[in-house]
């Protein structure tokens, strides 16, 4: 496994492309630098000047030169002794008419080979819903269908086997259905690879031991650093003055509640539903369900997703560790202590939450019930 130990962000646009990268080069080499640190060079949308809204994996965005440069690059690259870190973007595409698989499944609905890479409930509760496509999204994607996760990263396991990446850094791995599984299939077909994932960790948080990573991105150790430029001991000066000027004085921590619920409840609503009635219909047997409500599952839902206090857990068929047990346990209490109007709904969420399986049970209904948590996560 190379290990870099100094890296530099190349952020590639139309205007600074592969060229542009190797001519560099010496200077970089000259400053230390020993790896680059790439942004995704995959077939964005025309005219991207990030490269993140990609339209197509297995093809090297044209608009960053032809492939004949970026080969020039890569040879400049080994010729230098230096590695290439790739950012990858497993968990998103453009929603875009230049993406031919998404294009594709608008057109041709279930009959398109691509129905089934993206998050579209094609048996929606909904009559006037079914076989509609509303948004799609990519969420059950690698989580979960194999095939998908070899179309979408042939290139990148080419350009790894080629000796042309030499280290991967995974965008919002938390975007991921079942990130663990995700890694491991990362690692098993790509060997001692160096993998760092971006992850926001909490201030009490660790990474999981499970995965198979050399480690974060580092957000959080750059927080850490910006502490030092912060003369902390004018907070309550600074606090004051912000609070004449704005007439505002709710505490941080309330507005963080706030602003969680607006964005969870107005505009993930179509995620909120769809987890509702997820849940409604993996409880069918249970003797509590009568009295639930999908309104009151939703609004709970929503209360349980805003009092989280980490970015999310990591329940899998595989794994349910303690931390993970108290961190859902830790938002149902903060939700319950909020609401008590919805006892209830929080209650009978909670079992499901923490797999608290009735005896009766099927092996079926109790996978039903982990595809729901993972679904929530």
């Amino acid at each position: 496994m190379r290990i870099p130990v100094a890296t530099y962000r190349l952020q590639l646009t139309p205007d600074f492309g592969f060229s542009h990268a190797m001519a560099i080069l010496p200077y970089l080499r000259d400053l230390g630098i020993t790896d680059l640190y790439a942004s995704p060079i995959f077939q964005a949308r025309k005219g991207s000047l990030h490269g993140y809204d990609i339209v197509d994996p297995n093809k090297l965005n044209s608009d960053l030169g032809p492939v004949q440069e970026f080969e020039a690059l890569m040879e400049e690259v080994r010729d230098h002794e230096m590695g290439w870190i790739q950012d990858i973007v497993p968990n998103h595409m453009a929603f875009d008419g230049q993406n031919s698989m998404l294009m594709d499944v608008l057109e041709n609905g279930r009959a398109s080979p691509f129905f089934d890479f993206f998050d579209i409930d094609w048996n929606h509760p909904y009559e006037n819903m079914k076989d509609k496509v509303l948004a799609p999204f990519l969420g059950n994607f690698y989580m979960d269908d194999q095939k998908v996760f070899y179309h979408t990263h042939a290139l990148i396991f080419k350009l790894v086997r080629e000796g042309k990446i030499t280290g991967l850094r995974i965008d919002h791995i938390d975007g991921l259905y079942d990130p663990l599984t995700y890694l491991k299939r990362i690692r098993q077909e790509l060997g001692d690879i160096h993998v760092s994932v971006e992850k926001i960790l909490a201030r009490d948080e660790s990474l999981p031991e499970s995965w198979p990573v050399q480690g974060t991105t580092g957000y959080d150790f750059l927080n850490y650093v910006n502490g030092i430029f912060c003369a902390r001991e004018h907070e309550q000066k600074l606090t004051q003055t912000y609070g004449r000027f704005t007439g505002l004085h709710t505490p941080c921590s309330e507005v963080v509640t706030e602003k969680k619920r607006l964005i969870i409840g107005k505009y993930m609503a179509g995620d909120i539903e769809s987890l509702a009635y997820l849940l409604k219909s993996v409880s069918s047997r249970d003797r509590h369900a009568a009295d639930v409500t999908l309104y009151g599952l939703k609004r709970a839902l929503v209360e349980v997703l805003t009092s989280f206090p980490v970015y999310r857990s990591y329940v899998s068929p595989d794994a349910f560790s303690e931390l993970d047990r108290r961190h859902l346990r830790a938002a149902i209490e903060r939700a319950k202590e909020a609401n008590l109007g919805l006892l209830l709904e929080l209650k009978f969420i909670e079992r499901f939450l923490l797999l608290d399986f009735a005896d009766h049970l099927t092996e079926d209904e109790r996978k039903r019930w982990t595809h729901f948590v993972m679904r929530f996560q």
